[in-house]
C-alpha cells in the first residue's frame, strides 16, 4: 500500500541546516494499523505531511499502490489526496460558513464522483455520535466535537490509506475508545491506518509501533 525509501526533510543551509527527518524507511501493508510515537517536533507531522503531499522531501522516494507520488503535480496531487487517502490534521480545519454535514461533503464537491454525499456523510456522523449536529455551524461546537467532525471528513472518501496526527487528542475517554474502535475497524475492512500519537493506551489498537526519535524511525 505504502512504500517510503531513505525519505529526509532538511530545513536551511551550512551551519543552520536542521534535519527534520533522516533516512526514514517504511513499509505500510493494505489493512495496516501503525502507531508511531515519539517527543515534540521529533519530526512525526512532518512525515505525515510529506506522505500526503503537502510537503516536499529533500530526498528519498514514496510510493503509493506502487506509484511513485512526490512527482505529482499539485492537481494529481490533490487528486490522490481527495480520492484515496484520508488526513486527520492536528486541529479542526472545517469551514464556518458550511454546516457539519456540508463540510463532509465537501470532497464530493470538489472532485464529483458516483454516490450519494448526504447517505454518506450521515453514516459517519452517526459513527462519531455527531448525527444530530448535522445542520450544525462549526462555530457552535467545542473542541472535541470540531475534532469528530474532522475525522469523519477524513473517511468521507472511504480512503485507502487513513493519516491521523494526535486525532484522539481533545477527547474524553469515551470518544477516544470510539474513535480508536472505528479506525481498528476500517483497517480490518482493507484501510491502511498511520497515526501519530501520545496516548500509550492507543497503541493496543494497532499492529505495529514506531518511535520518531530526531527525525529517526525506529521499530
Amino acid at each position: 500500500m505504502l512504500e517510503i525509501e531513505n525519505l529526509g526533510k532538511r530545513y536551511g543551509r551550512d551551519e543552520n541546516e536542521r534535519w527534520a527527518l533522516k533516512n526514514v524507511q517504511l513499509t505500510v501493508e493494505a489493512g495496516e494499523f501503525i502507531s508511531i510515537i515519539g517527543r515534540s517536533g521529533s519530526g512525526k507531522s512532518t512525515l505525515l505531511n510529506l506522505i500526503a503531499g503537502l510537503l516536499k522531501p529533500t530526498i528519498g522516494e514514496i510510493y503509493f499502490q506502487g506509484n511513485a507520488i512526490l512527482n505529482l503535480n499539485d492537481k494529481d496531487a490533490s487528486q490522490l489526496r481527495n480520492t484515496k487517502i484520508g488526513y486527520v490534521m492536528q486541529g479542526y480545519g472545517a469551514l464556518d460558513h458550511l454546516t457539519v454535514l456540508e463540510n463532509l461533503c465537501l470532497p464530493f464537491w470538489l472532485f464529483p464522483r458516483k454516490g450519494e454525499p448526504r447517505k454518506r456523510a450521515e453514516q459517519l456522523l452517526k459513527q462519531v455520535g455527531l448525527l444530530e449536529y448535522a445542520d450544525t455551524y462549526p462555530t457552535k461546537l467545542s473542541g472535541g466535537e470540531l475534532k469528530r467532525v474532522a475525522i469523519a471528513r477524513a473517511l468521507m472518501n472511504e480512503p485507502a490509506l487513513l493519516l491521523a496526527d494526535e486525532p484522539t487528542g481533545d477527547l474524553d475517554e469515551s470518544n477516544t475508545k470510539n474513535i480508536l474502535a472505528l479506525f481498528r475497524d476500517i483497517a480490518d475492512q482493507g484501510t491502511s491506518v498511520l497515526m501519530v500519537t501520545h496516548e500509550m493506551d492507543a497503541l493496543s489498537y494497532g499492529d505495529k509501533v514506531y518511535r520518531m526519535e530526531a527525525g529517526q524511525l525506529i521499530k
